[in-house]
């Protein structure tokens, strides 16, 4: 079945409507790694060598450390029937 003449508006609309929220969708992801404990995976530039901070924070001689607060926050503040929802979601 061919698409009609209607449904390419439509379809140019829904790429535009996902291509407006990639910004949203790249700090969901940044925002799902910190709160799950990998916050050094972001990628960064060091003269001109792409590498994850952890990589350059050892490189630097030194040992990154995980705070991670937000988790257990999570843990206290939500009751387990939406945590458990909340795991899922955050899976997608």
């Amino acid at each position: 079945m061919a698409l009609s003449f209607y449904g390419i508006p439509l379809l140019e609309e829904a790429m535009q409507n996902w291509q407006s929220l990639s910004e949203f969708r790249r700090e969901r992801t940044r925002n799902k790694n910190y709160t799950f404990g990998r916050q050094w995976c972001d990628v960064i530039s060091v003269n001109g060598r792409r590498m994850t901070e952890y990589d350059y924070i050892v490189s630097e001689g030194s040992l990154p450390l995980k705070n991670n607060l937000i988790r257990r926050k999570c843990h206290s503040f939500f009751p387990a029937k939406l945590r458990h929802f909340l795991l899922i979601a955050a899976l997608f």
